[in-house]
């Protein structure tokens, strides 16, 4: 399945402040972020029920490992 959203600059400057992926600068034209729901295998290729989420801004992964 496949949502695309669409938004303003101030809209996604305001989302990339929340996150603290912006900095000072204002966004870049054209800027996306993509955030992606996984949903992880085990060994033989089955789905579990353990999910994770992948977040990129302008293409480049974001690591929020002290986020919440």
């Amino acid at each position: 399945r496949l949502i695309l959203l669409s938004a303003h600059d101030t809209s996604l400057a305001a989302i990339l402040s929340a996150l603290n992926l912006q900095s000072k600068s204002p966004v870049e034209f054209a800027a996306f972020l993509t955030i992606e729901l996984w949903q992880r295998k085990d060994s033989s290729g089955k789905n579990k029920d353990d999910y994770y989420i992948t977040w990129n801004y302008n293409g480049d992964p974001q690591n929020f490992n002290n986020f919440c």
